[in-house]
């Protein structure tokens, strides 16, 4: 069961690290890229669609696995202490935003991205880096509580 639980605890690090690092890179990365590679206040479609199709089935697999070893690694190692319960439900809380933005961005952010005007698509796409911003700081805040939660460290 011990390797089980490491088993988990692994994919579910490398899972937090796929998508802390896809909105790191999308967001601190490509968006200054973005602003300044465009040429006469047009928007990069044809790069930013680009992106966003490539990155897609990461960013949905890195959810995926989060939910399923967060389920895992609760029922394998059940809090214990208001400490703990504290970490699982800061854990629940950054999760719940990071889950919610990123949904929100692919149901409506990115379908209006993609059939609106240059201009439409800059704010669009501002608003979309706003809660990039906002994910990454959840994911930074799910990996803090995830270490104080799951690994031995002295409370």
């Amino acid at each position: 069961m011990e390797d089980f639980y490491i088993f988990l605890l692994s994919v579910h690090a490398v899972s937090n690290a796929m998508w802390v690092g896809a909105v790191f890179m999308g967001s601190i990365i490509d968006w200054p890229a973005i602003k300044s590679m465009a040429q006469n206040g047009k928007f990069p479609f044809r790069f930013v669609v680009g992106q966003g199709s490539n990155i897609f089935f990461w960013v949905y697999l890195a959810i995926f696995l989060q939910l399923t070893t967060s389920a895992g690694l609760a029922i394998l190692h059940p809090p214990e202490g208001n400490i703990e319960i504290f970490f699982l439900g800061l854990r629940s809380f950054a999760l719940s935003i990071m889950i919610g933005f990123t949904l929100y961005g692919t149901f409506s952010s990115w379908p209006k991205l993609q059939v609106s005007s240059s201009g439409e698509a800059w704010a669009i796409y501002q608003y979309y880096m706003y809660r990039a911003y906002v994910i990454f700081v959840c994911g930074l805040l799910n990996t803090v509580a995830m270490v104080m939660l799951y690994m031995d460290i002295p409370r």
